[in-house]
C-alpha cells in the first residue's frame, strides 16, 4: 500500500509541476493526436477535448504557490497539497489512521477533479495518462 501511495505521489507531482503547467499553456496538439489519445483512453472525443481544456486550465491555476482558482476547481488540490500528504512529508509517522486519511482525501479529490473535467472517476486515470502521453509527444516534436 505504501508503494501505491508513493507511486501516486510521484505521478501527481509530475502533473502538478509548475514547469509543466507553464509548458502546457504553450502546447498545441494536432487533431489526429487528440483523437488517438481519446481513443486510447476510451473516452468520447468531444468529452476528451473538453477535459483537456479544463485540465490544462486547472494545471495553470496551480502554477502559483497560493493555488487561487476562482472557478469550481477551487477545491481540487494537487496531491502534495492534501492535508494528509503534507503531514507525511513533514515527518508524520505513517500510521493506519494517516493512511486512511490520505486515501479518503485522495479519493474525494479525485472525484472532484473527475466531476470538474466532466469524466467519470473510472475515466480519470486513463485520461490523465493519455493527456500525459499526448503532452510528451507534443513536446518531443517541438
Amino acid at each position: 500500500m505504501k508503494k501505491l501511495i508513493l507511486s501516486t505521489l510521484f505521478a501527481s507531482s509530475l502533473c502538478s509541476s509548475a514547469a509543466m503547467a507553464a509548458d502546457i499553456r504553450a502546447t498545441t496538439y494536432s487533431s489526429a493526436s487528440v483523437a488517438l489519445a481519446a481513443q486510447q483512453a476510451n473516452i468520447h472525443l468531444d468529452t476528451f477535448t473538453q477535459a483537456i481544456i479544463k485540465y490544462e486550465a486547472w494545471l495553470a491555476s496551480i502554477d502559483n504557490q497560493a493555488h487561487r482558482s476562482t472557478d469550481d476547481a477551487q477545491e481540487i488540490k494537487p496531491f502534495n497539497q492534501l492535508e494528509a500528504m503534507r503531514a507525511l512529508t513533514n515527518g508524520a509517522q505513517y500510521t493506519p489512521q494517516l493512511q486512511a486519511d490520505l486515501l479518503t482525501q485522495y479519493n474525494d479529490n479525485q472525484a472532484k477533479l473527475a466531476t470538474y473535467l466532466g469524466l467519470s472517476v473510472d475515466d480519470l486515470m486513463p485520461f490523465v495518462k493519455s493527456h500525459a502521453d499526448l503532452y510528451m509527444k507534443a513536446q518531443a516534436s517541438n
